[in-house]
């Protein structure tokens, strides 16, 4: 089972308090091949997806691994849901309608069902999935943020290829499995980074109106200003111990979008705010280190980590040694 931390996790502009993460095993939880979730087998939709096994959320937002897994169910959504599908998928699904279409879902792909949609879904998947669900409020404010068209905010958004929503989808994946066998607590910015990143290749394609969301994310990059990413580099470095510091917040000091900062702020610094938040940590980690006998755990906590393994793996990246033969050295 995951052992959430004691502080907070923030996907996009949504602060969520680990305390009431729920981490639950449900029947719903395909533990292999072959077993088929008939959840909505009397023909009535669910009021939303339902609740699995290995998932992150409050009542704001979820980001949910999904086993592989074979689905009969109906859906009616009371949330936004972004898919990430890793294989190439044969399927039945009928939106807002009754009437079953096949089609196929290619690799690497993502897709997006707006609130309010009703979907009915008859397929097989042999690989694991990522879905992140997200509350109207919050998917609002991206869409504003990015500028998308009222129209497009209502529409079905069929599985696209999309190579990189895949990598950030598979390093959710990733994360929350290290959760699962118990090498460490989910950390809440690495959550906070995947997800953004999801929503924001979503928010790209969107706004590129099926043309090259990569262009639309280049054009992002264009707008990069560095007063802007400056006013972030000072809100990171006032705040970099804090654990309660997020993507989010740097985005807000910005003036940014939380699904857009990622991208400008790696054009002006060669990072993403992830990237140099967990690095700053590291280096003001190797500080304290060095220059006290403070227990590691103590030096994990006060350098912003949410666990001393998280440190350890961190001291390890950019410093390539353990925390205690750096001291020993």
């Amino acid at each position: 089972m995951i052992q959430p931390d004691n502080r907070h996790v923030v996907i996009g502009a949504l602060v969520l308090y680990t305390s009431e993460l729920q981490f639950t095993r449900r029947k719903e939880l395909i533990e292999r091949m072959g077993k088929v979730v008939d959840i909505a087998s009397d023909g009535e939709a669910l009021p939303g997806l339902p609740s699995l096994d290995y998932e992150i959320g409050t009542d704001d937002a979820r980001l949910i691994l999904l086993p592989p897994h074979q689905i009969d169910a109906t859906f009616a959504l009371h949330r936004h849901v972004i898919d990430v599908n890793l294989n190439t998928v044969e399927y039945r699904m009928a939106v807002n309608c009754d009437q079953l279409r096949r089609s196929i879902a290619p690799s690497e792909s993502l897709c997006f069902w707006p609130q309010g949609t009703t979907v009915k879904m008859k397929s097989m998947n042999k690989l694991p999935g990522c879905v992140l669900e997200v509350a109207d409020e919050t998917m609002t404010r991206w869409f504003d943020r990015a500028e998308i068209d009222f129209d497009a905010r209502q529409q079905y958004l069929h599985y696209r290829h999309d190579p990189i929503a895949a990598e950030f989808g598979r390093a959710a994946i990733s994360h929350m499995m290290q959760g699962v066998a118990g090498e460490t607590a989910c950390d809440r910015l690495t959550i906070e980074a995947t997800s953004l990143g999801i929503a924001a290749r979503l928010m790209a394609g969107l706004a590129a109106g099926g043309l090259d969301r990569d262009e639309e994310i280049a054009s992002w990059r264009r707008r990069g200003d560095k007063q802007r990413i400056g006013r972030a580099l000072d809100w990171i470095d006032a705040h970099i111990t804090d654990p309660e510091l997020s993507i989010a917040d740097v985005a807000t000091a910005a003036n940014l979008s939380a699904c857009q900062i990622g991208v400008v702020f790696k054009s002006i610094t060669g990072k993403t705010p992830y990237s140099y938040i967990l690095a700053c940590r590291a280096s003001f980690a190797r500080d304290l280190i060095l220059g006290t006998r403070l227990p590691l755990a103590d030096i994990a906590y006060q350098a912003g980590f949410s666990s001393q393994a998280h440190m350890t793996t961190m001291i390890k990246r950019h410093y390539n040694t353990t925390p205690g033969a750096m001291r020993q050295a």
